[in-house]
């Protein structure tokens, strides 16, 4: 064996121990450090708001423990603000994605049907890579329908003939 392979098995060795440490005798430990809890009831049965002494100590507990645990905070914030809509969403399609003015009455098309993934300028003259077709401004898609209006290189702009609107496709980068 070389010393290399040594090594790693030397590593592996500690590691499993420290597993089996971990799963088997670290709980062991633990539970015979901890006091069980012991909950009484002190309330009558008419329904007095009285708390036992047990009770009032467990909450204390509880309540230290939640105040020094960071991520309560923050869990706390995100489960507060789950239901607000969001201001400026950059995961959202609607974007003005090839730039311009505000937003207008603008569609989505299904990303899986047209997807811009190629942009070419040679000063006076750009091009889009749209499903592996190039097109220029006032080109006419090879699905039909569609004419290019706009081309950037975060998106491209496309009139729907049929029906005059407008539809803004992302630029998607090759992975």
């Amino acid at each position: 064996m070389t010393k290399r392979e040594k090594i790693i098995v030397v590593v592996m060795t500690l590691t499993v121990i420290y597993g089996v440490y971990e799963l088997l005798l670290s709980k062991q430990f633990k539970k015979s450090k901890q006091a069980p809890a012991q909950v009484t009831s002190t309330a009558s049965v008419a329904g007095a708001s009285q708390i036992s002494v047990a009770d009032r100590k467990l909450v204390d507990e509880l309540s230290t423990v939640l105040k020094e645990d960071e991520t309560a905070v923050a869990n706390a914030y995100v489960a507060d603000r789950v239901d607000e809509p969001w201001k400026d969403d950059p995961f959202s399609t609607a974007r003005n994605v090839a730039g311009g003015g505000g937003e207008s009455s603008v569609t989505m098309i299904d990303e899986t049907k047209l997807i811009y993934n190629g942009y070419v300028d040679m000063g006076a003259t750009k091009l889009a890579i749209i499903n592996g077709a190039d097109y220029r401004v006032g080109d006419e898609l090879d699905i039909g329908g569609y004419r290019v209006r706009k081309i950037a290189e975060t998106g491209v702009i496309l009139v729907s003939e049929r029906m005059g609107t407008e539809l803004r496709i992302p630029f998607v980068e090759e992975k």
